[in-house]
C-alpha cells in the first residue's frame, strides 16, 4: 500500500536526568526500539527510543510489546541492558483476489480511567466483514463482558466522565500520504506524511522486529483538533498514540496482526468544574483472518447477537496488576458503546 494508516509517537518521560537503562532483545542483544514502558497504574510513561533506550522512573515498571515477553522492573536498579524474550506471534498473509469478503476474527480489550481509577473494563471478541467491492467494513461484536463504576449510565458529575469509548471501526481510519523524507536508526525507520498541506517529519516509525513490522504513530502530529473550548466545556488531548502491527511490509488490512490505541485527554465540564483526566488503553488482536462469498457472509452478518459466557483467548498484552485488582470492583453491564 503506497498509504499508510494514521498512528503515534515519540513520547517522552518529562522526569529529571537520571540513569538510563537499554532494552534489548534477549537473544540477538539487539536494541528494541517502540516497546511500552507503563508505571505501576497503567499510565504510559515513555516508549523505547530507535537505540531501545529509555529513562529511569520511579516506581514498578511494566514493559509491553507484542511478539515479546512482557517484563516487570524496579525503575531504581533498572541500569545497563534489560533483555525480553521473545514470543513469536505470525500471521500469514491472505490472498483476497478472487473473494467477495474478507473476516478478520479478533480478540478485544478496552481499560478506561479517571483520576487513575478504572471506570471502564471491556473484554470481547469481535467479526470485521471487508466489503472487497466497497471497500467498507461491518462490524459485529460477537462476546462482550462489559464492567463499570456503578455510576457512569447516572448523570454526568465532576469525578466521572461519559467517555465515548467506540470499539476500533476500520471505516473511520483515514490514511497519510508517506513523503520521501526520511530517517534510518538501527531497525527504525522513522518518516513524515502530509498533514493537508504540510509535511510533518518524524511523525510515524516503522519498525521490523520479531518478523512483525509496525507503524507508530503520533496523532497529535496530525490532528487539528486536539482541542475544544465551547461554553465552558474544555476537551483536551495530551497523548494519542496508535500502533498498528502487520505480517508483512505490505501493510494491508489482510495482514493485520494487531492494533494498539493509547490516549490521554482533560475534560472539564465548566469553568467551575474540575479539570478530569481521562486515560484509555485499547488492544485488538487478530485471530484469523479467512476469505468468504457474497451469500456465506450475508448468512454470517445476520446474526448479531452478543454473548457474555465465553472464554477470552490467550492473545492480549498483559496489563498490570493494579488494574485487575480495580476490576473486580467494578459492576456488569451490558455491552454499548456511548
Amino acid at each position: 500500500m503506497k498509504t499508510i494508516f494514521s498512528l503515534v509517537i515519540m513520547l517522552t518521560s518529562a522526569m529529571g536526568a537520571r540513569a538510563q537503562f537499554t532494552i534489548v532483545d534477549a537473544d540477538s542483544r539487539e536494541p528494541l526500539s517502540g516497546v511500552y514502558v507503563f508505571g505501576d497504574d497503567g499510565t504510559l510513561l515513555t516508549i523505547s527510543n530507535e537505540n531501545g533506550r529509555v529513562k529511569a522512573l520511579d516506581g514498578t515498571l511494566t514493559l509491553s510489546m507484542l511478539s515479546y515477553e512482557p517484563m516487570t522492573v524496579d525503575a531504581k536498579t533498572a541500569k545497563g541492558e534489560i533483555l525480553l524474550k521473545a514470543k513469536p506471534y505470525e500471521l500469514a498473509e491472505v490472498v483476497v483476489d478472487k473473494a467477495d469478503y474478507m473476516k478478520m476474527s479478533a480478540t478485544f480489550r478496552d481499560v478506561v480511567k479517571n483520576f487513575n481509577r478504572v471506570v471502564v473494563y471491556r473484554e470481547g471478541m469481535v467479526d470485521y466483514y471487508y466489503n472487497l467491492k466497497t471497500k467498507k467494513f461491518k462490524r459485529i461484536v460477537r462476546a462482550c463482558r462489559q464492567y463499570e463504576h456503578q455510576d457512569l449510565r447516572n448523570a454526568a458529575n465532576d469525578s466521572i466522565k461519559m467517555e465515548f469509548l467506540p470499539l476500533l471501526d476500520f471505516n473511520r481510519v483515514h490514511h497519510l500520504q508517506s513523503t520521501d523524507s526520511s530517517r534510518v536508526q538501527g531497525d527504525t525507520i522513522f518518516v513524515g506524511a502530509m498533514h493537508g498541506k504540510t509535511v510533518v517529519k518524524d511523525g510515524i516509525m516503522h519498525i521490523a522486529q520479531n518478523g512483525l513490522y509496525r507503524s507508530v504513530i503520533d496523532n497529535i502530529k496530525f490532528n487539528d483538533r486536539t482541542s475544544i473550548s465551547v461554553f465552558g466545556l474544555k476537551y483536551k488531548v495530551t497523548k494519542s498514540v496508535i500502533d498498528w502491527v502487520h505480517s508483512s511490509p505490505s501493510s494491508s488490512y489482510s495482514t493485520l496482526v494487531a492494533v494498539r490505541q493509547y490516549r490521554e485527554e482533560e475534560f472539564q465540564w465548566s469553568k467551575k468544574s474540575v479539570v478530569v483526566p481521562i486515560q484509555t488503553q485499547s488492544d485488538l488482536v487478530v485471530n484469523s483472518i479467512t476469505t468468504l462469498n457474497k451469500d456465506e457472509a450475508k448468512e454470517e452478518m445476520k446474526d448479531k447477537d452478543t454473548i457474555t459466557d465465553f472464554t477470552v483467548p490467550d492473545c492480549l498484552p498483559p496489563l498490570p496488576e493494579s488494574i485487575h485488582a480495580q476490576i473486580g470492583g467494578l459492576v456488569l453491564r451490558k455491552f454499548r458503546e456511548w
